[in-house]
């Protein structure tokens, strides 16, 4: 049993950027999965989290409006406040010195309102979001950023400090006698994407700039970035800038395919017409940008790229991050069925690196297919995970997410490359008008990946009295058989429609499944024929009808505690960062059930005597680090979540666990001193 404890005040110890600072004292405690199931959420005040950034590198000097020193670099989170307040924004350098930022433009929710960008990711996801700039003092190399709310320190996130300039496009700017300082800028977008920029380069557009360059808006002609140093163009702090497509191809243009490594962030895309939104640059990240136009139409999408059995130097889409999007409003009933929200396809014969889409909203896109994955003809393939996290998905012709590729097995297989869609909100999916009216699609015989679908959740789907949740064809034409394998763990799927929730003759079983909440409110619909235990209990969400599908404690949810750790190597925090699993178990759905607000990721303190015992950092790749203060190490144990030990010894090098063997996922460390046992819980990446 667990002695009384004494909550210290978290201020004491939060003294480095610690995700997880536990000193719990457990006499007794010979079960590890039973003392786990049992654990008190005691927390001071939620877990500030960070999800993602615009910019992972950029100078620590040539900002010259006036205010910052160096890169400007926008945060977005959770439970990081509405507004500043108190709060501060923390660099730690190379060297492991930590600075405050040298200015904070705006700390506000997410919600597309100025003086933040135009992607909302308040309403559904409830994040917040910070800009601010890069220390001049700061060492150049590899630091970490993270912020202090209410005493709690956040985790971190990697920026990396190198050379490069800063440059800004204003209205009072001039192409031909601008020099790109703040106080002499260029004027337009066009002029900087004709080989301006260089290497490393970051532009800054302020308020007002709308670039339309019929039929195209913003045409990157050069010059290519690098990994280490790509070129962005990210809009301003409280600014409005706008790129515009009036007809084919792209708001946002890359002329030659030659060109790779561009990075844009906070950009409003209007499709006038006919055409595409951002068109793909190999290695870019394309950051919380606006887009929509209700005319779209072609063979294209919002996000798009292809690599049209080219050579590999002008591969568009390898190793895209396409993060915090809104994309929105998007074709209308008579777009092609070949346009869609995503378009990211590999038909250049030769392998690239999977992709990762993360924290979209999209909402409202009448173009087929918004979580879209699909390639034909001379299929090079993909190395890596595709990664298919966070999205909400609302109002959407077509599956909200969909797998597939050419179908004709006289060509070789498309692709196998794995995917992992988790934690993702569809609602309302499927719909017309489009004759494949389900939520998830997966298909066809060239496609031979293994999909892992876990956590999501699937509210409402269909149209015109037809359409599925999950539609995997099996038993029909060998062509259109899915060819791969799939797992199906932890979702909650509601029907709003009364319709069935798989079909009732082409449909392929799951390798593994379990421990799925399928609830309609009538109880007349026949559950799918390979769910051997399914939950049929009303999953209880807290205000589905306004967005909240976080699981009601009060209504004794079904889906708090009851879901499968087989999705830990995979599914380690919710949609908003809370560390998964809070009590008994992995939580079903999108969202983990935490007490007190958010975080998790301080659990509590037991201690006499103040006793304090720091471990970092958390998550972790290879090695925790121990600060015992004065206690005498005797040995420790690891175990996994299903209690299982994994590791141990009697020794420690310098203070120093490895645990680079693990798997990914969420484990608890026993760790015996002088003074008594510690366990706390950490995170594997």
């Amino acid at each position: 049993m667990l002695i009384e404890r004494k909550i210290l005040n978290l201020k004491i110890f939060m003294k480095k950027p610690v995700l997880l600072l536990v000193s719990l004292l457990l006499l007794n405690c010979t079960n590890l999965q039973a003392w786990a199931s049992n654990i008190e959420e005691t927390l001071e005040s939620a877990v500030p989290i960070l999800h993602f950034s615009d910019l992972i590198s950029g100078p620590k000097t040539g900002n010259t409006d006036g205010l910052g020193e160096g890169t400007i670099i926008t945060l977005w989170g959770n439970r990081l406040g509405s507004e500043q307040s108190g709060s501060k924004v923390f660099f730690k350098d190379s060297n492991g010195t930590t600075y405050e930022a040298a200015h904070v433009y705006y700390w506000k929710n997410a919600d597309g309102q100025l003086p933040s960008g135009p992607a909302d990711l308040f309403t559904y996801h409830s994040m917040q979001e910070i800009a601010f700039s890069i220390p001049a003092n700061a060492s150049d190399g590899l630091g970490k950023m993270y912020v202090e709310v209410n005493n709690a320190l956040s985790n971190e996130l990697d920026f990396t400090i190198r050379n490069g300039n800063i440059y800004f496009v204003g209205l009072t700017g001039d192409d031909d006698t601008g020099d790109g300082s703040w106080g002499n800028p260029w004027a337009t977008l066009s002029h900087i994407g004709n080989n301006v920029l260089h290497q490393g380069d970051i532009l800054y557009a302020t308020d007002g700039v709308v670039q339309t360059d019929a039929p195209r808006g913003f045409t990157v002609r050069g010059p290519s970035g690098t990994e280490q140093a790509p070129i962005s163009v990210v809009t301003y702090p409280n600014s409005v800038v706008m790129v515009t497509s009036q007809g084919e191809p792209h708001t946002i243009h890359n002329w030659s395919r030659n060109t790779a490594y561009w990075n844009f962030s906070k950009i409003k895309n209007f499709v006038d017409g006919e055409g595409s939104g951002i068109s793909a640059f190999r290695g870019s990240r394309i950051i919380a940008n606006e887009i929509y136009g209700v005319e779209a139409d072609g063979q294209g999408g919002a996000i798009v790229g292809n690599n049209l059995g080219l050579s590999p130097e002008k591969d568009v889409i390898s190793g895209i991050k396409a993060l915090g999007n809104y994309i929105h409003d998007f074709g209308n009933d008579t777009s092609s069925k070949l346009h869609h929200v995503f378009y990211l396809s590999n038909r250049g014969g030769f392998m690239v690196e999977a992709y990762e889409l993360g924290w979209n909203l999209l909402m409202d896109n009448k173009v087929r297919y918004g979580l879209h994955i699909y390639d034909e003809n001379h299929c090079g393939g993909f190395s890596g995970v595709f990664k298919i996290h966070g999205n909400v998905v609302i109002n959407q012709s077509g599956a909200g997410f969909h797998a597939s590729a050419g179908y004709d097995l006289s060509e070789e297989v498309c692709f196998t490359t794995p995917i992992d869609v988790y934690n993702n909100i569809f609602i309302n999916n499927g719909l017309a008008p489009f004759i494949q009216k389900d939520a998830v699609r997966l298909g066809t015989a060239a496609i031979t990946s293994h999909v892992r679908f876990y956590n999501n959740v699937i509210y409402g789907y269909g149209d015109e009295g037809e359409g599925n949740a999950i539609y995997v064809q099996e038993n029909g034409l060998d062509d259109f058989n899915f060819g791969g394998t799939y797992e199906f763990f932890n979702n909650i799927i509601v029907d709003t429609k009364n319709l069935a929730f798989t079909h009732p003759r082409y449909w392929k079983a799951p390798v593994a499944s379990g421990n799925n909440i399928w609830y309609d409110s009538d109880g007349t619909l026949a559950m799918p024929v390979w769910e051997s235990s399914p939950i049929t209990a009303n999953p209880e969400f807290i205000d589905p009808e306004n967005g909240d599908f976080r699981l009601s404690k009060d209504n004794n949810s079904p889906g708090i505690d009851a879901g499968s750790a087989i999705v830990s190597s995979v599914v380690s925090q919710d949609i908003q960062g809370n560390i998964r699993p809070q009590g008994a178990g992995f939580d079903i759905g999108a969202f983990e059930y935490v007490e007190n607000g958010g975080g998790g990721q301080i659990l509590s303190v037991l201690e006499p005597g103040n006793n304090m015992i720091e471990v970092f950092p958390n998550p972790v790749k290879d090695f925790l680090t121990i600060d015992m203060e004065g206690q005498l190490f005797k040995e420790y144990n690891v175990y996994n979540i299903s209690g299982q030990k994994v590791q141990s010894d009697s020794s420690i090098n310098k203070n120093q666990i490895n645990v680079s063997n693990l798997q990914q996922g969420v484990y608890f460390l026993e760790f015996a001193t002088d003074k008594g046992k510690i366990v706390l819980k950490f995170l594997k990446e």
